[in-house]
């Protein structure tokens, strides 16, 4: 509507010229924009850039002109994008996490691992169905010790002998992205929460679900099966040391952002006595994620206090 040539362009924001690369640290220094600078930067754009798309972030990024004669103080950012951007943004930084934690236990030496650990190590990507197959080939041992007659110890000597067959052609297959028994233990989470990553849309979540993830059973249970699920693999103190730090980050990091998302996701009337609370929980918010991703932008294009 404004013109700008999106997110991904060197000055995406549309209240400020606060570039990209910088938006990770905050800054008192940031020139405002207008309606009247975009209409000048798409001017300068069409013609001194005549109107070369490629050079378009010299003109800091006014594409085409604004459709719209509206002043930029009187714009909103749309809410439900903005919760979409940062809720998906902070459960796809949480299954990286736990995926790096899955490929350590899968280094560490086997004095250190668990069963489930070693099965990990030994079958990567297989280990589920090397799990399955072990819990199989304990059972059918049972039967074969309580078994009383002949045809019962051929039958359960014969399902043991396939169970083994089968393991044997289990080979190790490398540990890909939300496969290992911590990253996959958060979509068990979601599940039993109701909540479904939409396979086919990013694993984004739908609207509701959203809202749902912001509830502190929701996240807290997220984060506290990283913690179990790490104890269950290894005795290595680091690892799990390492999993009760990313407990207590991301439990922080939803933990401000959903007062953030409680006093403006209604439908009451937003009076100016309660603005300044509002910029208060956005700034803790804000200087919780830069201090927790410093190398990481941040997740949408939500004003800081330098635009607002």
């Amino acid at each position: 509507m404004y013109g700008l040539s999106g997110l991904q362009g060197t000055y995406p924001c549309l209240w400020c010229l606060m570039p990209q690369r910088a938006m990770h640290q905050p800054s008192d220094q940031c020139q405002l924009r207008s309606l009247e600078s975009l209409l000048a930067d798409n001017n300068s754009f069409m013609q001194l850039g005549e109107g070369e798309k490629k050079d378009v972030a010299k003109f800091y990024n006014s594409l085409h002109a604004p459709m719209a004669g509206i002043a930029l103080d009187r714009v909103n950012p749309p809410y439900l994008h903005i919760l979409l951007g940062i809720v998906l943004k902070h459960h796809k930084l949480l299954e990286d996490a736990a995926h790096d934690l899955d490929k350590k236990i899968a280094s560490q030496p086997n004095e250190f691992l668990l069963p489930l650990g070693i099965l990990l190590k030994r079958y990567g990507s297989q280990w589920r169905e090397a799990q399955e197959l072990e819990e199989k080939l304990m059972f059918e041992e049972g039967c074969l010790a309580f078994s009383e007659t002949q045809e019962d110890i051929d039958k359960y000597t014969q399902h043991i002998h396939k169970i083994e067959q089968l393991i044997s052609f289990l080979v190790h297959k490398d540990l890909k992205p939300r496969v290992g028994p911590i990253a996959s233990s958060l979509d068990t989470v979601l599940n039993k929460h109701r909540i479904t990553p939409q396979e086919y849309h990013s694993r984004s979540f739908v609207g509701n679900h959203y809202h749902k993830y912001l509830h502190s059973s929701v996240y807290r249970d997220l984060t506290q099966i990283i913690v179990t699920q790490t104890q269950a693999c290894t005795l290595n103190p680091f690892i799990v040391d390492e999993a009760f730090t990313l407990q207590l980050v991301f439990n922080n990091l939803n933990d401000t952002f959903s007062k953030v998302h409680n006093f403006v996701s209604h439908t009451k009337p937003i009076t100016a006595s309660s603005l300044p609370t509002i910029q208060e929980a956005i700034d803790t918010y804000m200087a919780t994620y830069r201090r927790m991703f410093p190398k990481k932008i941040i997740p949408t294009d939500l004003p800081t206090p330098n635009c607002t």
